[in-house]
């Protein structure tokens, strides 16, 4: 993994052995523990290849992401950020 920061402030952590601390993968995509350098909060920072998603569904996921960000519940993940990095969606969420 070249990048090391998304969306601006977001770095993602690294293990003992200096290589990213991914936390969970799902087809293409990877989520990564980071630090809200603004914050000091721990995130989870997910990474999806745009090229992985059919150009007719991107529309779609952006909408359903803003949906997200929306949702506020104790038994949910806020979602604190998401957008487009290079060509990667990023989806950023509490850890």
């Amino acid at each position: 993994m070249e990048q090391t920061t998304f969306l601006g402030h977001y770095r993602i952590s690294v293990d003992h052995n200096g290589a990213p601390h991914e936390i969970g993968r799902a087809g293409t995509a990877i989520t990564y523990q980071a630090i809200d350098e603004r914050s000091g909060e721990t995130v989870a920072v997910k990474v999806i290849p745009t090229s992985s998603i059919d150009p007719a569904a991107r529309e779609q996921f952006e909408e359903q992401a803003r949906a997200a960000a929306g949702i506020k519940h104790v038994n949910t993940a806020k979602v604190l950020d998401f957008g487009h990095e290079g060509d990667h969606f990023v989806y950023v969420s509490e850890l």
